[in-house]
């Protein structure tokens, strides 16, 4: 079924209950730490500008790893998102070999 912008709406009425497909085109927010050992097809890593923490009681490998684990859960498609610039989103863009367009 399509919706009047174009985009895929489903409708279930009282006491339908959903299909295991609804589930999985669902789109879930995660933070980063319970992210681990889950995979999905497309990942958006937003507020990738605000790693590291600000917090100085933060270990800078405790980011890392929370970084890392964020990343690594995508399987077909990674896009990260950001607003500024961090230590960390310029090392992703040296890592890749490009720059912020």
């Amino acid at each position: 079924m399509r919706s009047p912008g174009g985009g895929r709406s489903v409708r279930l009425r009282a006491g339908d209950k959903p299909t295991s497909t609804l589930r999985d085109e669902a789109v879930k927010i995660l933070p980063m730490h319970t992210a681990r050992g889950l995979q999905f097809r497309i990942v958006l890593l937003a507020w990738a500008d605000q790693l590291p923490s600000p917090f100085k009681s933060r270990n800078d490998g405790i980011d890392r790893g929370l970084l890392y684990v964020a990343m690594t859960r995508a399987e077909d498609m990674l896009v990260i998102l950001h607003s500024g610039s961090s230590s960390y989103v310029e090392e992703l863009y040296r890592a890749l070999g490009t720059g912020p367009s």
